[in-house]
């Protein structure tokens, strides 16, 4: 007698480990060749001897009900085990066997399962599995209980450990809820109910009942643990279902919807999503404790590219602000699942061709100066020089103005410059050539004729291109005659001028190298009237 009642000692334990698992619904962890230090194992080699002081004792029928596919089915069970005092069951067969809690019973450590086991929760009665329930691969449990549907399993698990179902990283088993109430709480990285970490979920069923679960550190509340490969398979019928991480309803629950209704507790995700032609500092897809702030993440523009402002963006806890550097930044303590949507860096527009470049040379100082006309948009210039055939060379300025130094004297120069905003550079300028070489003894006088004036120079080998005369109205004034003389030519008659008004009249000597004309320098102004 004492050999059954031992045997039905051990069965109560393993029935007990099983109902605690089956409230998790979840993958349970498959169970090693070993036990781990503070697990009580229901195996099925351990004979049920009567010597033993009995834990478990045959009882009249009881009642509980089951689900049937349509409804549910009050039923009867005769022949079963009592759970008595769970820490004091002895391990022992329980396949295909049943097990009544009909009192509170609290075990402090991890119970696991390792056969088929039907448990029925009385009404009133708690059991507490204060280290989980864990239900390993090939396992079923059945969950049953009775009219009153208050009898209730508590199961709590340590770091790494579903509160029912898997350890680390091993899936879980079979497990089908009929009533009661459950309550899994999974340790960090382990699901409430469901895979410990890196573990998949468990084929789960609930058909009836209430179901509580909460997720340990970065874990679902039922469902797959951290990093776990999946969250198994879930059937549910009209059961109400809600998570302790914010007692939301579950009313409509099935594999398409899973991700919407799984909530996880005590931590957050923050995913933050575009942000192109930018580079992001730090992780743009964290979890992130409750209550803890998010790591910031900074959106630096790539090179040509820049990010228009915008009004700060916050949900949830979560701010993306533009910044007076230019760059985007994400920070705040989340208060939910954050998504946020970051604006793309646009390019930079492209600065206008700089025009009317101007040159002039300084031949006795080795000189030259540009001049040009401001680009609206740009935050500086290039300016780029050569002499005719060389190199180029190029600095930068803020300025309107460049002097170009350490020149030779004589020689044929090319000159260009190009605006700059950002990273992007508008169109080099139309090259301006200058020559730094002056004409000499310039001379003007009346013409021979009404309305003429003749200009003459010292004869210069070197303008092979010829020379220019500029007759103007006043020094610095209005520019009324170009006139070009040809190479070899000392003097030109300017004609169709005003009689007995005065000008002002210039020369420029001019120079062809590698197939261009280099202008040389201006001489200075001379005044004489037009003949009357």
């Amino acid at each position: 007698m004492q050999k059954r009642q031992w045997r039905r000692g051990a069965l109560s334990l393993l029935l007990a480990m099983v109902l605690a698992m089956a409230s998790g619904l979840v993958p349970a962890t498959a169970l090693a060749d070993g036990l781990e230090e503070g697990a009580v194992e229901l195996a099925p080699e351990m004979g049920l001897g009567d010597e033993q002081d009995p834990a478990l004792t045959v009882q009249d029928s009881t009642y509980y009900l089951e689900w049937d596919g349509t409804s549910f089915v009050k039923k009867s069970v005769s022949t079963y085990e009592n759970m008595k005092d769970f820490e004091d069951i002895p391990q022992g067969s329980q396949y295909g066997k049943w097990i009544v809690l009909n009192k509170d019973v609290t075990c402090a450590k991890r119970f696991i399962v390792k056969q088929t086991l039907n448990l029925v929760l009385c009404d009133g009665c708690t059991l507490t599995a204060q280290a989980g329930v864990e239900v390993a691969a090939g396992v079923t449990l059945n969950i049953y209980a009775e009219e009153g549907g208050t009898g209730k399993l508590v199961a709590t698990g340590d770091e790494n450990k579903a509160g029912i179902g898997g350890s680390d990283g091993v899936a879980g088993g079979t497990i089908a809820m009929h009533g009661g109430e459950v309550i899994a709480t999974g340790g960090k990285n382990a699901a409430g109910i469901g895979g410990g970490n890196a573990g998949s979920g468990a084929t789960v069923a609930i058909y009836g009942g209430t179901v509580v679960a909460t997720g340990g550190q970065n874990a679902l509340g039922i469902g797959g643990g951290y990093n776990g490969g999946g969250n198994g398979d879930l059937t549910v019928g009209n059961v109400p279902m809600i998570t302790s991480a914010d007692n939301t309803n579950w009313a409509v629950y099935d594999g398409n919807t899973r991700g919407q209704y799984m909530k996880k507790g005590e931590i957050w995700t923050v995913k933050l999503t575009g942000g192109s032609n930018a580079i992001a500092s730090g992780t743009t897809t964290q979890t992130v404790e409750k209550g803890n702030e998010l790591q910031a993440v900074t959106y630096s523009p790539k090179d040509g590219y820049h990010f228009e402002s915008f009004n700060p963006i916050t949900i949830d806890g979560v701010t993306a602000e533009y910044n007076a550097e230019g760059k985007v930044c994400v920070f705040g303590t989340p208060t939910g699942d954050v998504s946020i949507s970051i604006p793309d860096a646009v390019a930079d527009p492209v600065p206008a061709k700089v025009a009317k470049l101007s040159t002039k040379g300084r031949p006795g100082k080795g000189k030259l100066v540009a001049r040009w006309k401001a680009v609206e948009g740009a935050e500086f210039y290039e300016v780029r020089w050569r002499k005719s055939g060389g190199k180029w060379k190029m600095k930068a300025t803020k300025s309107l103005k460049y002097t170009i130094s350490a020149l030779k004297k004589g020689g044929a120069y090319e000159v260009s410059v190009r605006a700059v905003a950002g990273f992007k550079s508008g169109a080099w300028s139309t090259t301006s050539r200058c020559w730094l070489h002056a004409p000499s003894k310039v001379k003007a006088k009346k013409g021979a004729k009404k309305g003429t004036i003749k200009v003459s120079w010292k004869k210069d080998k070197k303008a092979t291109g010829g020379y220019k005369v500029y007759v103007y109205t006043k020094k610095g004034g209005k520019l009324v005659k170009t006139k070009k003389a040809k190479a070899g030519k000392t003097s030109f008659t300017v004609r169709d001028l005003k009689a007995g008004k005065r000008y002002y009249v210039r020369v420029c000597p001019l120079r062809k190298a590698s197939g261009k004309t280099y202008a040389g320098t201006l001489s200075g102004y001379r005044s004489v009237r037009a003949a009357k």
